[in-house]
C-alpha cells in the first residue's frame, strides 16, 4: 500500500465513522427531544442544542478528512 491510499482510507474512515456516530446521536437526542418537547414545549431550544452538538460530530469528521487529504 501507497502512502495516497493510506490517506485516502484514513480520510474515508474519518468521514464514514463521524457521520455513523453523528447519525446515532441524532437518532436518540431527536426521540428524546420530541418527547421532552411534548411535555414541556420550552424545552425545545435546549434540547437543539444536544442534537446539533451531535451534527458538529460529522462536520469535524469532515474537517479532518479534508486536512488528511491536503498534507498528500
Amino acid at each position: 500500500m501507497t502512502v495516497v491510499t493510506l490517506a485516502v482510507l484514513g480520510a474515508s474512515c474519518a468521514v464514514g465513522l463521524s457521520s455513523l456516530g453523528a447519525g446515532f446521536g441524532i437518532a436518540y437526542s431527536g426521540a428524546a427531544m420530541s418527547g421532552a418537547v411534548t411535555e414541556r414545549p420550552k424545552a425545545f431550544t435546549k434540547s437543539l442544542i444536544v442534537v446539533i452538538l451531535a451534527e458538529a460530530l460529522a462536520i469535524y469528521g469532515l474537517l479532518i478528512s479534508f486536512m488528511i487529504l491536503m498534507q498528500i
